[in-house]
């Protein structure tokens, strides 16, 4: 999950910054050979770091909501936050994340575009990103297909 995307490149500086020193100390220790490849791998693993944080970030500290979707209604699937309601995306996380309680095909609508992205399905119990990369403030609701009410978590 990318999950508040502006602080990964300053702790990422930070990591090649520290890495291209080591590499430059190991260059001029006389020890011949310098590696790219431990440098490379301290930048993804301190990557990784930094994502788990930060997933950690957005589901965690009170960013996740409890919610019941509004239920289908003959063809049309079930939505969430409601009808002509919209929820709007916080500076929490970068993206829109669910965890359904029933497997079912979700997506995003947004305010701005009157569009909605492609459907995804998110199995029951796994927090599933529905949209990722949402600008701070974006209008949007969630639609749930394949079930009558969906319930489960959400963070945004």
């Amino acid at each position: 999950m990318a999950i508040r995307r502006r602080v990964v490149p300053l702790a990422l500086a930070g990591v090649l910054l520290g890495g291209g020193a080591a590499t430059a100390v190991a260059a001029s220790s006389g020890g011949g050979e310098t590696s790219t490849s431990a440098t490379s791998t301290a930048v993804t693993a301190a990557k990784s770091d930094v994502n788990t944080k930060l997933k950690a970030d957005c589901l965690g500290n009170g960013n996740k909501k409890w919610y019941t979707a509004t239920p289908r209604n003959g063809d049309r699937p079930s939505f969430w936050p409601g009808q002509n309601r919209w929820a709007y995306t916080t500076a929490n996380c970068a993206d829109i994340n669910v965890n359904v309680s029933a497997g079912t095909d979700v997506r995003v609508c947004f305010k701005a575009t009157k569009k909605c992205n492609k459907w995804k399905y998110a199995p029951a119990g796994r927090w599933v990103e529905a949209a990722t990369g949402v600008a701070d403030g974006s209008g949007f609701y969630v639609q749930f297909r394949d079930v009558y009410q969906s319930k489960g978590w959400i963070a945004y």
